[in-house]
């Protein structure tokens, strides 16, 4: 009997990301990966604080972000029995206080 076994969706490209320091929000968008039911945003600050958002769209927005600060952004595509590896990172320079 042969069996499938499940692919991994492939890792989101065009990972880019935004932030408006007055609501405090990093806008983080992608292109989509085929296999992918939902995606996880993670944002890695220099500092080694994680902050994610998750979407079953290709974008999502990340509260709490500090402003004045590096981070390093990165999206996995998720299907119901696997995730992907993360894409490339993405450097987010949130601006000033």
């Amino acid at each position: 009997m042969l069996s499938l076994l499940p692919s991994v969706p492939c890792p989101p490209t065009s990972v880019s990301s935004s932030v408006d320091c007055l609501s405090n929000i990093a806008v983080v968008s992608w292109a989509s990966s085929e296999g992918a039911d939902f995606y996880l945003a993670t944002a890695t600050h220099e500092d080694g604080q994680i902050e994610t958002c998750m979407s079953d769209d290709l974008q999502c927005g990340m509260p709490n972000l500090r402003c004045g600060e590096n981070y390093t952004i990165t999206v996995s595509a998720l299907s119901q029995q696997c995730t992907s590896d993360p894409s490339e990172g993405d450097i987010l320079q949130t601006g000033e206080d």
